[in-house]
């Protein structure tokens, strides 16, 4: 079982997602913008797991933004036997690879991909049915903030598309 929400930066709340998708774009330290997730698992190991996400077109095969990083896992506070990142991940949605894209106000997929990465000493603690994959497709639809020209006009470093 995997929910993909909104977190905050400084440690493991879990927000769902709203209806609509919407997602705060945050200026971050290299000029992108990026919207703060968050993720709850349930049924895998906790220790080693590979994190991606994929940004695509709507109903897209081709990334606009991909990440992938190993990371562990805390004990959920709100419910038991489930588990979040220790902090909310920054992941990047703009500027996209892909020249031309502008993501600013408008529907973009987002998957989400848990694997555990397990070593000798898991398999031999009984976890044999391991590794376990535990993926999930949203749609999200991140926004400036209203105050953030660079955000919703730039075309070098904000999420606007290039002319």
């Amino acid at each position: 079982e995997l929910e993909v929400g909104l977190g905050d930066p400084t440690g493991p709340t879990f927000t769902p997602l709203p209806a609509d998708g919407a997602a705060m774009l945050y200026p971050g330290p290299q000029g992108g913008y990026h919207v703060y997730l968050q993720v709850r698992a349930r049924g895998l190991c906790p220790n080693r797991v590979v994190y991606e996400r994929r940004i695509r077109e709507p109903g897209g095969a081709e990334d606009l933004w991909y990440q992938i990083m190993k990371t562990p896992f805390v004990a959920d506070e709100e419910l038991d036997d489930t588990w979040v990142l220790s902090r909310s991940d920054t992941t990047f949605v703009c500027p996209a690879n892909e020249s031309g894209v502008a993501t600013h106000g408008r529907d973009l997929d987002l998957e989400v991909t848990l694997t555990e990465e397990l070593v000798p000493c898991d398999l031999q603690a009984g976890l044999e049915d391991a590794p376990r994959t535990l993926s999930r497709t949203i749609t999200i639809h991140p926004t400036c903030a209203d105050t953030d020209t660079v955000c919703q006009q730039s075309t070098d470093i904000g999420c606007a598309a290039p002319p």
